[in-house]
């Protein structure tokens, strides 16, 4: 995607009241690898997933192996959840501004970056 298209992208993000959030979900999601939702996102279809029985039925486990021997399970979120998470990640990605200090899970910094930092110190708490 190119600047622009970001820039129309994050122009479209409002996040003053659940209401807005959900305006905002509805109008992104569709530019996001295609990604539409089955049903526009409301506050009660947020509510809705916070229901116990329903986000069980939300999410779908699997199993993968591990280099060390063993399986790990993953349980991921399918459907129309999933494309809500989808879409907010991204509304959460654009308007957070990290510290320079973290290090995680930041585009462009490392474990290598969060060493550095410590280099020549005697300790490390």
């Amino acid at each position: 995607m190119t600047e622009e298209y970001y820039e129309l992208l994050r122009s479209c993000i409002e996040i003053d009241s659940l209401q807005s959030l959900c305006r905002s979900i509805n109008a992104i999601g569709p530019y996001l690898s295609g990604l539409s939702l089955d049903t526009p996102l409301s506050v009660d279809l947020i509510h809705y997933y916070t229901d116990m029985k329903v986000r069980r039925l939300s999410y779908k486990s699997f199993q993968i192996p591990k280099k060390s021997g063993g399986f790990r399970v993953i349980t991921a979120p399918h459907g129309t959840l999933k494309n809500i998470m989808h879409t907010l990640a991204y509304i959460l990605t654009e308007l957070y501004i990290p510290t320079p200090e973290a290090m995680a899970f930041i585009s462009g910094r490392s474990i290598a970056n969060n060493a550095r930092q410590h280099l020549d110190q005697n300790y490390v708490f």
